[in-house]
């Protein structure tokens, strides 16, 4: 019987359809291989981008600078003044507030009454003011002016709307006062702030003894 002869069209057809194969599976392996490569370089570069945001953050970069509608000047009998910016678009109520007490006069004659927790009060003891909304985080208002040196708040007692009359000065940084009282300004000379804590004298409880007394207070717009 004589031997069958291979189709050597069918042995080429299989070789080649074999290479192929293999061709396409290495392409696919170095496609896999690239997409994990690049998966990894994003996931890397999003982690290093997280970091630096996160460390611009903790280094105060990204910190909220809140823009001034009015200025106020507190002058006293010693010569010294303290400049202060006014945020009426974070506590409009407030400022509107601080205003009008400024206006009137409130504050005419008066000067630093305590020094407690590093807190500085004015205005204690102002008769027929009535109180305003607490603009701050716990009673629902947002207000994001950072509790740094020299920024001014409204007082208040232990209900959220019992501001009236009497603010109150950080000293020094206190991120812990966020969200309970509401900011509305802030001292744009701290070295003013400095020379007003080195000319008063306090007792142990806090009370101001000594202290320069406010002429006046002007006010104007921000441009």
């Amino acid at each position: 019987m004589a031997k069958q002869k291979k189709n050597s069209n069918y042995v080429t057809e299989k070789t080649v359809a074999a290479k192929a194969e293999r061709d396409a599976a290495k392409i696919k392996e170095e496609k896999d291989r690239k997409t994990k490569i690049l998966a990894i370089s994003i996931g890397s570069a999003v982690a290093a981008i997280a970091l630096i945001v996160g460390l611009l953050f903790a280094f105060g970069a990204f910190e909220y600078k809140p823009e001034p509608t009015y200025h106020a000047t507190f002058n006293f009998d010693n010569g010294s003044s303290l400049h202060i910016e006014l945020y009426g678009n974070d506590a409009p109520e407030t400022v509107k507030h601080f205003r009008k007490l400024c206006e009137d006069g409130h504050f005419d004659g008066r000067s630093a009454n305590s020094l407690i927790d590093e807190l500085l009060y004015f205005g204690k003891d102002v008769e027929g003011v009535e109180g305003i909304k607490g603009e701050f985080a716990d009673n629902g208002v947002e207000n994001k002016i950072p509790m740094k040196k020299g920024v001014l708040c409204m007082a208040r007692g232990s209900e959220y709307n019992s501001a009236y009359g009497q603010f109150f000065v950080l000293t020094k940084n206190n991120s812990s006062l966020k969200g309970q009282y509401a900011a509305f300004g802030r001292i744009t000379e701290l070295d003013g702030l400095e020379n007003l804590l080195d000319s008063i004298t306090v007792s142990d409880d806090g009370k101001v003894t000594e202290s320069p007394k406010i002429t006046g207070v002007s006010l104007h717009a921000a441009h």
